[in-house]
């Protein structure tokens, strides 16, 4: 709905949009056309490339091409439902984004041959990342810092905020070009009630309102995605985290 012609730059794509996502969450479905296949079962994967709290990234020949796959963690039956859903909002925010700035979504890939469900979200492979590419390249810094302005501004457009901006999650590709990555935490800038205290992002890039809590639990906008920018900014050039 949201790839139809007229709604693309239509007031209500946004509501398609969210609701869309909304869906994905509740039912835990992903879209058949974005369905991978060929990719093998989990242990065809090997070690992982990095581990995180909830997933973990390992990089495969894929089509001719290295790719990333971020694949859900083996975790309690009762965690598992809130990862699936999270990767399910991200999978549907992602498949309706596309800009040079911001990294591309191939596919999903579904392990069904899991006692556990899993999901695989795969992407072009990057190894670098921003901190240490701005520490080879200082030279390099504005234009990364253009390159990340220049992909927030287009999520802005689209009513979409990041939610978690910071050098950890920002790339650069081979011909030097920052992408954003890592959309677990975005979302629709509208009312959500989903939201809540576990749905935001690092808290030293956290903007004071957020961390404040004053008008019930802490809600990314893209005015708090400017202050994530900041903090961005300020870690690439100085290689250290700001710190109030």
């Amino acid at each position: 709905l949201v790839s139809e012609r007229g709604l693309q730059n239509s007031p209500v794509r946004k509501h398609v949009l969210h609701t869309l996502s909304g869906l994905a969450r509740s039912a835990l479905v992903f879209p058949e056309c974005l369905e991978l296949t060929g990719l093998g079962d989990n242990h065809a994967l090997g070690r992982p490339y990095s581990e995180g709290l909830f997933s973990d990234v390992y990089s495969k020949e894929f089509r001719g091409q290295k790719v990333c796959i971020k694949v859900t963690r083996n975790v309690k039956s009762v965690e598992i439902k809130k990862i699936l859903q999270v990767h399910a909002k991200e999978v549907i925010l992602r498949a309706h984004i596309q800009h040079p700035n911001i990294l591309p979504l191939y596919g999903v890939h579904l392990f069904k041959k899991e006692e556990t469900p899993r999901v695989g979200i795969v992407s072009p492979w990057m190894d670098k990342n921003l901190l240490s590419y701005s520490r080879q390249f200082p030279d390099k810094s504005i234009s990364l810092m253009t390159d990340i302005i220049s992909g927030l501004v287009y999520l802005h457009n689209l009513d979409i905020v990041h939610g978690d901006l910071r050098a950890a999650n920002i790339l650069v590709s081979e011909d030097g070009r920052a992408v954003l990555t890592n959309f677990e935490v975005s979302r629709v800038s509208m009312p959500d009630p989903t939201v809540s205290q576990a749905s935001v992002g690092g808290i030293w890039w956290m903007a004071p309102e957020l961390l404040i809590g004053v008008e019930g639990p802490p809600v990314p906008m893209q005015t708090s995605d400017i202050w994530s920018y900041a903090c961005t900014c300020y870690e690439a050039m100085c290689h250290s985290i700001f710190k109030v």
